[in-house]
């Protein structure tokens, strides 16, 4: 009865996982679903210690162990005291199957192989070896691979680490990162593993796109390639009180290299990752040690409109005029039509907004601190707020 009742729940744990999105991060409600399937196949295994010696069979010890790593990918909240009841079963049991699992002869492929399923990149090497003392509950092995790679594998809660980092989940403090959150969103936590990049830490698939991560002090460093380009995000933080309040309440920046320059992509948050289409871009170039920049928007590769430095003497003094209706100065926009001698001021709130087309204007300039970050090569990362120039 508990045979077909744990042949069941792999079922639908195989049928959930089928119906996965294709190259989508799970959800919360993925993931919870996911988790529940998983302790509740774990508890098959809930039975008389007489009765777990025999039940303790290479097969069953790989479901043992590849659910529990299951249930450690995809965090799990309990919502009511029947799903609380089952997490302290589930936690109780660990323990419970320890010195079972920990006396089989044959966990060595048992684990290699669930390593395999949760990091495609292991490379069956050294036997497993338990570590010593306290720290029996975890098992360690070193890839046969040229980086020889230390893996390690808990027990007693299902963590795997590559090289002392998590290799099937993205750690809490990048999911909960205002960064993470900007970008993919908060129902989404994407499986990660170690990065392939130089200088970054984790790497995760998201749609068509390989997606890496790294921990930068406060900030969450995050690039995506696409083709040949690295695509670095801009936290707003970055850019606040120094480019209108507009682009970074409706966008998303994105910073890449064209050749020896730069470019800063504002995408709107609705459509970031389309790494196709910029409606708005800043292009950087190099003037006495510092890089300039034109934020403007074009079509077809001619410029149709540009927003005003809202530091110029000239937007100051609109805004000298109109303060009353949208009191923050970068609250305020002013964008340029070059070929139309068209002039567009709006507030951030839609209900302000004026036009004229009898203004002249000229591309407003902007400088900007090249920074120093070797941790992060080989890009330079746009990470020091942007200068704009006072003319």
């Amino acid at each position: 009865m508990l045979s077909q009742a744990r042949n069941t729940a792999l079922l639908w744990i195989q049928n959930l996982e089928f119906a996965k999105p294709e190259g989508m991060g799970p959800s919360k409600d993925y993931q919870q679903r996911l988790s529940t399937l998983a302790m509740i196949c774990r508890s098959t295994f809930d039975v008389e210690p007489s009765y777990l010696a025999n039940l303790c069979r290479k097969d069953n010890i790989r479901i043992m162990i590849e659910m529990l790593v299951l249930i450690a990918s995809n965090p799990f909240t309990p919502r009511t005291s029947a799903a609380q009841t089952l997490v302290i079963r589930d936690h109780v049991l660990s323990y419970r199957l320890e010195p079972f699992i920990t006396a089989a002869s044959e966990i060595s492929p048992v684990l290699d192989d669930i390593a395999i399923k949760s990091w495609p990149s292991h490379v069956k090497g050294n036997s497993w070896s338990q570590l010593p003392s306290k720290g029996g509950r975890w098992w360690k092995t070193t890839t046969s691979s040229s980086s020889h790679q230390t893996v390690h594998v808990n027990i007693i809660d299902g963590t795997l680490l590559v090289n002392g980092k998590t290799a099937n989940k993205l750690p809490p403090e990048y999911l909960s990162h205002s960064s993470y959150q900007d970008v993919f969103g908060h129902n989404f936590s994407l499986k990660a593993l170690p990065s392939s990049m130089a200088g970054m830490d984790y790497q995760a698939q998201f749609k068509d796109f390989m997606v890496h991560f790294k921990k930068a002090g406060d900030d969450l460093v995050i690039r995506i390639r696409h083709g040949e380009t690295i695509h670095e995000y801009i936290p707003k933080s970055k850019l606040d009180s120094d480019i209108p309040a507009s682009f970074l309440v409706k966008c998303n920046m994105w910073y890449q290299e064209v050749g020896y320059e730069g470019l800063i992509n504002f995408r709107p948050k609705s459509d970031s990752l389309n790494f196709v289409k910029s409606p708005w871009q800043m292009s950087l170039g190099h003037d006495s040690g510092l890089v300039t920049g034109h934020l403007r928007k074009s079509k077809s590769g001619e410029t149709i409109q540009v927003a005003m430095n809202p530091h110029s003497r000239t937007f100051m003094a609109i805004h000298d005029v109109l303060h009353v209706l949208e009191p923050e100065i970068t609250r305020m926009s002013v964008f340029i039509s070059p070929s139309e001698a068209y002039q567009s001021i709006q507030g951030l709130k839609a209900s302000a907004k004026f036009s004229s087309r009898k203004a002249k204007s000229q591309f407003q300039t902007v400088k900007i601190i090249t920074p120093t970050s070797a941790s992060t090569a080989p890009l330079k990362a746009v990470s020091t707020r942007l200068l704009w120039t006072t003319s």
